[in-house]
Formats: structure tokens, C-alpha cells, sequence
């Protein structure tokens, strides 16, 4: 569903949006399958993107390439992005403190902790949204960092089975 457009827009063609067109799709239980189906969609869509990488060429496709740049490897990035910030704030902050960097650090270390926290309260009958949205963002940075990795070392399976249990879905 990703490089079947990337194809169609490199031949030439338009690929337009169909808002009466639907989809359903059975959702994830647990934080690990949530990880695993990221990490496969996310690689498809790397080594989708590789396939078609043609169309990241913004002198040929302005707005598709612009729209893929932005909206997917920048994504894609984010972790890797993340890991930097908090290298280099760490080396900063021991070779240089300043408000600044003590700050974004502080912040980093904050939010990594909330993540911990909101792995460690998964289990809890009770888990508040904020958490669920941490550890959310947390589990799709970290299939992302997964899928680069992946997409890097080693060939693309052409098989996948889901990781649902429909007895779990139904409860």
C-alpha cells in the first residue's frame, strides 16, 4: 500500500486520495506487538522507499518528494536524532553546563524515565493517557531505529505473520 503509489507517481500518474474508500484493520494487545507490526511496516516502507527512490529526486517530483522527505524520513530519523541530542547534550553538560543544556538534558532524562515508568505500569489496570502516549511515541522511535537497522544489514523477508491472537482481541 506504500510502494504501489511510489510506482504509479514515477510512471507518470496521479495517485489520488478516496475518502469513501475503507479499511479495517484488527489492533495490537500489547506494547510487543504494537513493536513488531512497527518494525515490519517501517521496513516495508525503507526498502519501499529504496526501491522507488527515484521519486525523492524534488527536481522531478516537487511535491512527492517533499511529502516523503517530510513526512517519512524525517520520521524515520527521529531516533536517531534523539540518540545524538542526548550524546551531545550529555558531553556538553559534563564539558560545558550551561542553563541551556542542563535543561534539555533534564528534560530528556524526564521523559525517558516516563517511559520506564509507563513500561513498567502496562500491566496496571490503570494507566493514565499521558503514559500511553509516551510510551507510544517511545515504541514507534524505537521500531523505527530497528527497521533502519534491518533495512541496513540484512534482505527484506517476503513473508510476515501477524503477531494477534484473536482470543486476546475479543476479551
Amino acid at each position: 500500500d506504500f510502494t504501489g503509489p511510489l510506482m504509479i507517481i514515477q510512471q507518470g500518474y496521479r495517485v489520488v486520495y478516496e475518502e469513501k474508500a475503507i479499511c479495517y484493520e484488527e489492533a495490537t494487545i500489547k506494547s510487543k506487538q504494537e513493536f513488531n507490526m512497527r518494525v515490519r511496516v517501517i521496513r516495508g516502507g525503507m526498502t519501499g522507499l529504496i526501491f522507488a527512490k527515484k521519486i525523492l529526486n524534488p527536481l522531478y517530483y516537487p511535491v512527492a518528494s517533499l511529502q516523503l522527505i517530510s513526512h517519512k524520513l524525517l520520521r524515520w530519523m527521529v531516533p536517531l536524532l534523539a540518540i545524538f541530542a542526548f550524546i551531545t547534550n550529555t558531553i556538553r553538560y559534563f564539558e560545558a553546563p550551561s542553563f541551556y543544556v542542563s535543561l534539555t538534558l533534564g528534560l530528556q532524562l524526564f521523559f525517558y524515565s516516563l517511559v520506564v515508568l509507563s513500561y513498567f505500569s502496562e500491566k496496571a489496570q490503570y494507566k493514565s493517557r499521558l503514559l500511553n502516549i509516551i510510551q507510544y511515541f517511545f515504541i514507534v522511535n524505537l521500531a523505527a531505529l530497528k527497521a533502519t537497522y534491518l533495512v541496513c544489514s540484512r534482505k527484506l523477508e517476503a513473508t510476515w505473520e501477524p503477531d494477534r491472537n484473536l482470543s486476546e482481541i475479543v476479551k
